[in-house]
């Protein structure tokens, strides 16, 4: 949506001045959001079936994944009841990427790439850059920056996002 249409305005303009531009669409599919993603659309898909479950509190309540979860048991009947999240965190991954790809071919917004967050934990990077930092002895200053948070209150660590959110 708004994203894509002012990056691709921003693109087309830098474009239009001479430069080149590489448009990329980062999928941000890795850490604590996806399963929280995948818990809740299996609980939406569970309330489509006429099963008790309270959707968390944390999970996503957006309208769009009680319409995925109608989709698939229209699709499935109940064959997917006993699935895990990491099975709905899938499901609802390509659902919603699909949607994207459908909004940016009516937007006529291009991609030169797709770039998936998941593949720097899958190949290692991000394992091998934190063993860089601790191999240089940055380890303690994330220990004292942390401390310093906590005394806000309560808080959630998404260190693969690059945020703490704090919770009140």
């Amino acid at each position: 949506g708004r994203g894509g249409v002012l990056g691709d305005t921003l693109a087309r303009l830098l474009e239009a001045a001479g430069y080149e531009v590489d448009r990329e669409f980062y999928y941000n599919n890795a850490g604590l959001q996806m399963r929280r993603l995948g818990e809740s659309l299996r609980c939406r898909y569970l309330q489509a079936l006429g099963e008790p479950c309270e959707l968390a509190e944390e999970g996503y309540h957006g309208e769009y994944l009680v319409e995925h979860a109608q989709e698939l048991v229209r699709e499935r009947g109940a064959e997917l009841s006993s699935e895990s999240w990491e099975t709905f965190r899938d499901l609802a991954e390509s659902r919603i990427a699909a949607g994207q790809r459908r909004t940016m071919a009516a937007l006529r917004i291009g991609m030169d790439s797709f770039f998936n967050e998941q593949s720097l934990y899958a190949d290692g990077a991000v394992h091998s850059v934190l063993e860089r930092l601790r191999a240089a002895g940055l380890r303690p200053i994330h220990e004292a920056l942390m401390a310093q948070i906590s005394a806000f209150g309560r808080y959630e660590v998404a260190p693969k996002k690059g945020y703490v959110s704090l919770r009140r």
